[in-house]
């Protein structure tokens, strides 16, 4: 590299961390725009709907403004926010999965009494389920 590239470089590093000193920058919510506005972009890019382009735009923009912002109390609300529906929606699967995974060797019932779900081993016929919650007893086959 010449000696002209490297003060250049530094130059706009220094610039740039100027320009950075006291913004927001990047995180979970503004990683998740980020991806949306890509896929927007794409499938706008490879259907030529140029509709999805609007979207795109949109979250890329709200991206930048959440970038630069200064705003650092505004922006951590709405990460927790984020973070907490993305929790919801994360906890719901990963809960779908072990269920469905489950379902091969445990056949799943609700206690009359509470409501509470109960699971039983499959393969044993005719047994009596205790509810673990409510103590009500039931007969159930598996």
């Amino acid at each position: 590299m010449s000696e002209r590239w490297k003060r250049a470089s530094q130059t706009f590093l220094k610039w740039f961390g100027k320009v950075m000193r006291g913004r927001y920058g990047a995180d979970n919510l503004s990683r998740f725009l980020s991806m949306f506005a890509l896929v927007f972009l794409a499938i706008g890019f490879l259907s030529q709907i140029k509709w999805f382009f609007i979207p795109g735009a949109l979250l890329i923009l709200i991206y930048y403004f959440r970038f630069f912002s200064k705003n650092h109390e505004a922006r951590k609300k709405e990460n927790v926010r984020y973070l907490s529906m993305e929790f919801w929606v994360t906890d719901r699967w990963r809960k779908f999965r072990k269920r469905q995974v489950e379902k091969q060797n445990y056949k799943f019932f609700k206690c009359p009494g509470c409501k509470q779900t109960v699971r039983v081993p499959k393969g044993h016929g005719k047994v009596e389920v205790s509810c673990p919650k409510c103590g009500k007893r039931f007969i159930k086959k598996t």
